[in-house]
């Protein structure tokens, strides 16, 4: 069975920027139902827990079509949730070696590039995310997807992300987003895109 991973931090550890609250219930009611509702689709499957979920979405066409929809979206939104609370830490950690190196090379410096991070986030319209992602050529890439879709689905590897559904700020900010946005970059944890960028 697929399983919740756990979070590098205690549930209060990113106020006053994120609540113990909303932590709480995205972590546990909105992400580990994505991760139920996958584990159910995929029990008649001869696909599924034995499989990544990196795999899973790359190749969700080996999926039958009945199933495929609700396949693709519930893997999707359980990688986009791991990268997410990936993407932040109390400690606020900037991209390093050479993410960073990247970084300064396409977008000048750090403070243009996370300019540019909050200007595309601000125009996403509707629910759905703002990813950081890399091509083959391990060029950097700021991209908004909708709802739950994967930028793997799309031939990226996603490295940072910022979760734009309501229920990831709201209790916090109300209907104000773009405040949730700029002050996301308090508590950006660029770790394990720095590493992900170095892997691949």
């Amino acid at each position: 069975m697929y399983q919740l991973p756990d979070l590098n931090y205690t549930y209060d550890a990113l106020e006053p920027m994120i609540g113990k609250r909303t932590v709480d219930i995205h972590y546990n009611r909105h992400h580990q139902g994505y991760v139920n509702q996958l584990n159910q689709l995929v029990s008649n499957l001869k696909i599924g827990c034995n499989d990544d979920l990196i795999t899973l979405v790359k190749e969700i066409d080996q999926v039958p079509m009945e199933y495929r929809d609700k396949v693709l979206y519930n893997a999707s939104a359980i990688l986009n949730h791991n990268l997410y609370w990936n993407s932040m830490h109390p400690l606020h950690r900037m991209p390093t070696g050479k993410l960073k190196e990247q970084i300064e090379s396409q977008y000048n410096s750090l403070e243009n590039f996370q300019k540019e991070f909050m200007k595309v986030a601000k125009q996403l319209v509707g629910s759905g995310y703002t990813f950081l992602v890399m091509d083959k050529e391990k060029n950097l890439l700021i991209m908004n997807t909708s709802n739950q879709d994967s930028p793997y689905y799309y031939g990226y590897t996603p490295l940072f992300t910022i979760d734009l559904w309501e229920h990831s700020y709201y209790l916090d900010y109300l209907n104000q987003r773009s405040d949730y946005i700029e002050h996301f970059f308090e508590i950006a944890d660029f770790t394990l895109a720095s590493s992900l960028y170095e892997e691949n």
